[in-house]
């Protein structure tokens, strides 16, 4: 049984900007109704960046997707990131800590 939450994981190619998607791009995600939380992966090695956004349900993933995909239009401008894929997923189980 899942924890009725979904995410959107976006794989782009470029792992500078993040300064700008953070003080910039995820205060304006995390304003959208419904959103739960943000997480930013990174891999040097591989010049690639995730990241992944938390809803409360399927429902608001879906009311989101224009404002997401004018945001990530906004990172990419602004930082030269090359999108790879965007996915969705049913968050299935959330184990973790919190990071301050």
């Amino acid at each position: 049984m899942g924890v009725n939450m979904y995410a959107r994981v976006s794989r782009n190619i470029g792992t500078n900007g993040h300064a700008y998607a953070i003080d910039e791009i995820f205060p304006k995600v995390r304003a959208l109704p419904g959103v739960k939380g943000v997480i930013m992966l990174g891999n040097p090695d591989r010049n690639e960046t995730i990241s992944v956004v938390l809803y409360e349900d399927e429902a608001a993933l879906l009311r989101n997707t224009q404002a997401a995909r004018q945001l990530r239009e906004q990172t990419f401008d602004n930082t030269g990131h090359e999108l790879v894929d965007v996915v969705s997923y049913e968050v299935i189980h959330v184990d973790m800590d919190l990071v301050e």
